[in-house]
């Protein structure tokens, strides 16, 4: 019996000096977060609001600016700051959080949350919450609406996203770039998918070679769109091809990364990619690789539209009055994507984020569409209409590729351009002009 007593003994005696050496660990592992909330903490106390606002992450201050901030902190009571006591303190990965509260200088206490994220090799102040103002002053992902972040901030993301563009051109290899963009965009587009968006820019060897040592210019202040998105357009006076670009930003703590790029050389009218709206789950049977490549050139043409007054743009396919051509398919999709942004048949009006889609028209598709905020992106198109016997196959070629069939009497929406018409084994070149029908 005393055996078995001295051995429960040893065991909680164990378990104690455990216990002590964990929490030692633990104070020990913690105190880096623990000195820099207080180092915060001390700043705001002193009145050095500015500096501990500039103290704070990168995602801190894109969503707060510092008259917002300045005017919170003193709701929340934090210039009386004295000391602070951490009841609750977690580490992980390169997210911590202190639990505890703040004892003012007349004696008071405020119970404080604060959310750090490690920037390098020091920890930064991601969010408080302090129940006298709610989540006074939090993250994107506690919900409360995104700002702005300051001029400096929006220039380091612009040159960062240009500038590895630019090497993505020039090396003809999207793997670095893909990398940087939000994990939203990455959901709808894939790397190989990203660099086929691009491949007319690098066809025509477009070139901003000198962006390295440049800052943008911007043609408006950068804002928060009403989807809570950033965006920042503008231009660089690169050389030899100028840049303009509208690049969208999504907030994804602690930083906000890119979710659209839309770039023009201004010799030409090359565009890029961004993701689509919402798309539907699956994209129908057969429509996934399409078939044949719409001649370049007249493919479409963007014109202002007074009636769009949001963000969006808006694509348009409508085939000429007198053409029976409601079986004609139309799918859109982001350039490059797999997933379709809208379809219908019979024509199309589809409302959608600026930047570059794929616009396929019975099996034939008009690559790298340029959508832009409050313009209309009219598609090319007209119809072939053709009289044979009911039993007759007529098939339409875009070079070598077969781009629709039907039997007998049949009408065909096409995208302008040039095909060739097979009967029997035998073929004709036709010509589909814009809001033209031809009778075959």
């Amino acid at each position: 019996m005393k055996k078995v007593f001295i051995i429960v003994v040893a065991i909680l005696g164990g378990f104690a000096v455990l216990g002590v050496g964990i929490i030692g660990l633990v104070f020990w592992f913690t105190g880096g977060v623990v000195e820099a909330s207080d180092e915060f903490l001390a700043l705001i106390a002193k009145e050095q609001i500015e500096e501990a606002y500039q103290s704070t992450a990168a995602g801190f201050r894109s969503q707060q600016d510092g008259t917002t901030f300045a005017a919170t902190v003193k709701e929340i009571g934090l210039t009386r700051y004295q000391s602070a006591s951490w009841t609750n303190r977690q580490i992980q990965n390169d997210r911590a959080t202190l639990e505890g509260s703040v004892t003012t200088l007349d004696g008071g206490t405020i119970p404080l949350t604060i959310e750090l994220v490690s920037e390098g090799d020091e920890w930064r102040v991601l969010s408080l919450t302090a129940p006298s103002a709610g989540a006074a002053i939090a993250g994107a992902d506690r919900g409360t609406a995104p700002v702005a972040p300051d001029d400096n901030v929006v220039r380091q993301l612009v040159n960062g996203t240009m500038r590895s563009f630019s090497q993505a051109l020039e090396r003809n290899d999207f793997g670095p770039f893909y990398q940087t963009i939000s994990d939203k965009w990455k959901g709808q587009i894939t790397r190989e998918g990203m660099g086929s968006a691009f491949q007319p820019l690098i066809e025509q060897k477009t070139n901003f070679g000198n962006i390295q040592s440049l800052d943008p210019t911007f043609v408006a202040p950068p804002a928060i769109d009403q989807d809570g998105l950033l965006v920042a357009t503008g231009s660089y006076p690169t050389e030899p091809d100028r840049a303009r670009f509208e690049l969208t930003y999504i907030y994804e703590a602690p930083t906000w990364k890119l979710f659209g790029i839309h770039v023009v050389p201004e010799s030409s009218d090359a565009s890029a990619a961004t993701p689509a709206e919402e798309a539907s789950d699956t994209a129908p049977a057969g429509t996934a690789t399409p078939a044949a490549v719409a001649d370049a050139g007249t493919a479409y043409t963007v014109v202002e539209n007074p009636d769009l007054t949001g963000r969006l743009g808006r694509v348009l396919v409508a085939f000429p009055e007198g053409a029976s051509v409601s079986g004609t398919r139309i799918e859109i999709r982001p350039a490059g994507g797999k997933d379709s942004a809208a379809s219908d048949y019979g024509g199309i009006t589809a409302d959608l984020l600026p930047g570059s889609y794929d616009v396929t028209i019975s099996g034939v598709t008009i690559p790298g569409v340029e959508v832009r905020s409050r313009h209309d992106s009219k598609i090319a198109v007209g119809a072939l209409r053709v009289s044979a016997g009911a039993s007759t196959r007529i098939q339409v070629f875009k070079g070598q590729q077969a781009a629709a069939s039907d039997y007998g009497k049949a009408q065909f929406g096409l995208p302008a351009g040039a095909y060739e018409v097979e009967v029997s084994g035998q073929r004709a070149p036709i010509t589909i002009g814009a809001g033209g029908i031809v009778d075959f």
